[in-house]
């Protein structure tokens, strides 16, 4: 008895799983195709995080669009960079230091440091006189200790040799170098191998090595110094702007 019921019952199941795999599957509830205006989308993500921390993350991305993982990534963000560029006149590279970190920079013929507010206009004019002496002092490694820079925002009249406190406005010049310089990408801070106490230096940024002319920046300083420009005066800094020349042609 116990069999025929045990053996009723397994039939039934049988018949139920048999009947159930007939049924059409009803439609999943997650999208396997992307939205059209997907890369609109991520494009208003990479503007939030940029005005918010000067750069997006991969990941960031992925995080909020789990669709664009993978290849599906680089073709998506080719449709974004393609927009900036049309419509806005800017294009998101990554950092090739810190992979999967991206950072929107302007491709108009306008200076790359430009800003909106004094402070802005201050501040961007600070980054680019580090960058131009780190740039000077070292056009090879594009290296320089924080001490070397301090002493040369003293020189400059923005601080005083006791303090990185700005004379001209409410701010501090180290706090600058290290946040907001590092965090747009202009700089890259990095402590200096077996110093004690820690002691650091600075070296060009990525956004720093995709937008600054180093042909200008030699330019201009040789114009502020009223110093003779040309291989014969700067064989060291020619050489590296020739290379770079090599590395990124202009397109």
């Amino acid at each position: 008895m116990a069999s025929s019921a045990l053996s009723k019952i397994n039939r039934k199941l049988a018949e139920r799983t048999a009947a159930r795999r007939k049924q059409p599957r009803p439609p999943s509830a997650r999208v396997t195709e992307s939205p059209p205006d997907l890369h609109r989308q991520i494009l208003h993500e990479v503007f939030v995080a940029c005005q918010h921390y000067g750069f997006v993350k991969r990941s960031d991305i992925t995080h909020f669009f789990p669709d664009v993982k993978g290849p599906r990534f680089a073709q998506v963000m080719n449709q974004v960079n393609e927009e900036l560029r049309d419509v806005y006149g800017c294009e998101l590279f990554e950092d090739d230091k810190q992979r999967g970190t991206f950072y929107l920079i302007s491709i108009l013929p306008v200076d790359p440091l430009d800003g909106n507010s004094s402070l802005d206009h201050f501040a961007l004019g600070v980054c680019y006189a580090v960058l131009s002496v780190i740039f000077m002092a070292n056009p090879e490694s594009l290296r320089l200790s924080e001490t070397a820079i301090c002493k040369l925002l003293a020189a400059l009249g923005l601080c005083d040799s006791e303090s990185t406190n700005c004379l001209l406005m409410d701010i501090d010049l180290k706090t600058l170098l290290s946040g907001r310089f590092v965090r747009e990408g202009w700089l890259r801070r990095e402590a200096i191998t077996n110093s004690n106490p820690v002691a650091y230096e600075y070296f060009w940024g990525a956004r720093a090595n995709r937008a600054i002319d180093k042909h200008e920046m030699l330019t201009f300083v040789s114009s502020v110094y009223g110093l003779r420009e040309g291989a014969l005066a700067w064989p060291e800094h020619i050489t590296s702007i020739t290379r770079d020349e090599v590395q990124l042609p202009d397109n």
